[in-house]
């Protein structure tokens, strides 16, 4: 079996290397006036992209950013390119809990409504020996734990947000999980698609090697989507989750990478404001919400994930109480505060 799931992934990479024409554009974004939005790593990239696409339909925007000066020159910035955005600063280190909580905090003490959270932050491939405040892995930490915990915290707000608007809102609460091609390729397969033993630092993490530990964590991206909205469902909760794929974009995220394989790479790699395009559409799309849980391609397609992905509630539940384990010990934790 783990050699047909490995051709399944490689396959459907092939199959998604040229997506071809976007059908959709950020000008169908439906209108946001009155939507309350976050952007994690609003400050860069794909990230700023997706912000300042929310604020021209009129959405009230926080950006996260690690530091609140970058945050606040892209605030600026922001503010010259799209007339009267209501753009703001939301300083968070995904890879420090008690930045997340802080975070967490500061959000709910200026608002009482969230309709969208877009968990677009993300590292890839830094040095194996970069672990979180924590002791996490420093890509799982930050990719999946770090938005898990932001997401738990925020809860609260987004269940009071969508039991505070009609059912027949076009926009509704939703939360986008950003995943990548890249969990097509991991070498972890059927059961084990996350190995818990490499979450945090140690002998088994430094054994799989930086590459592998992306990929990981972008399978757990789409696996918290897929748990997520499966969970809310159970509890009559509406609120849609889905993961979205960027797509192969140029952005800071490559900055790991070996000086060479960005050379080689660059020609492969889409502009930034392609890669807000997914997102976007996961977002603010109305025909999106008939996917509640599912994941994404370029350019805003719904895709079916790797063979193991797709309904793989055994794994969900495993990772979902290995997250859940450990946010439990945050909240008890008189260090996270």
């Amino acid at each position: 079996m783990p050699r047909s799931i490995r051709w399944d992934g490689v396959c459907k990479l092939l199959a998604e290397f040229a997506p071809g024409t976007p059908q959709w554009k950020v000008e169908d974004i439906p209108d946001l006036t009155g939507k309350v939005a976050i952007v994690t790593g609003g400050n860069a990239g794909i990230g700023y992209e997706i912000v300042k696409a929310l604020l021209t339909k009129h959405a009230k925007v926080y950006l996260t950013s690690r530091s609140t000066t970058n945050g606040e020159v892209a605030v600026r910035k922001l503010r010259d390119e799209v007339k009267d955005a209501d753009v703001h600063v939301l300083e968070i280190n995904l890879a420090d809990m008690s930045s997340v909580k802080r975070a967490a905090s500061a959000f709910q003490s200026k608002e009482t409504q969230l309709h969208l959270l877009i968990n677009n932050a993300g590292v890839m491939s830094p040095p194996v020996d970069h672990v979180t405040a924590q002791g996490y892995d420093l890509q799982f930490g930050t990719n999946v734990l770090g938005h898990y915990y932001f997401t738990h915290l925020l809860l609260p707000t987004l269940k009071s947000t969508s039991s505070s608007i009609p059912a027949t809102d076009p926009i509704g609460v939703r939360i986008v999980e950003l995943a990548s091609d890249a969990h097509l390729l991991s070498a972890f397969t059927g059961g084990e698609v996350i190995k818990l033993e490499t979450l945090k630092d140690g002998d088994a993490r430094r054994a799989v090697g930086t590459t592998q530990l992306y990929m990981q964590s972008k399978s757990g991206n789409i696996l918290v989507a897929a748990a997520r909205a499966r969970k809310m469902t159970e509890l009559g909760i509406n609120i849609f989750t889905a993961s979205a794929n960027p797509g192969r974009i140029e952005s800071n995220l490559q900055r790991h990478a070996p000086a060479m394989g960005q050379i080689l790479s660059k020609p492969m790699l889409y502009p930034t404001k392609m890669g807000a395009l997914t997102p976007l559409y996961v977002a603010t799309s109305p025909e999106a919400l008939k996917h509640n849980g599912k994941y994404f391609a370029p350019w805003a397609r719904r895709k079916e994930p790797r063979i193991d992905h797709e309904n793989n509630i055994e794994v969900e539940d495993k990772l979902i109480g290995w997250l859940e384990e450990q946010t439990s010990s945050f909240e008890s934790n008189n260090d996270i505060s």
